[in-house]
């Protein structure tokens, strides 16, 4: 019985807080900083010319068979 009522009054306390529920991970969702798309350090590499990848050691797990 006790059980019960905690329960339930957990489940209220949690459906009466309109400003946790909605946007309660405002860090996540809405990032004013990182726009959806635009990965200018991943698309755009200028000082990296598109074959030659000197970061990219062999091995490093980029796929070249180190990991099957």
């Amino acid at each position: 019985m006790k059980l019960e009522v905690e329960v339930g009054f957990l489940g209220l306390e949690m459906g009466s807080r309109p400003e946790v529920e909605p946007g309660s991970r405002p860090e996540v969702e809405p990032r004013p900083e990182v726009e959806p798309g635009s990965r200018p350090e991943v698309e755009p590499r200028p000082e990296v010319e598109p074959g030659s990848r000197p970061e990219v050691e062999p091995g490093s797990g980029t796929g070249t068979g180190t990991g099957t």
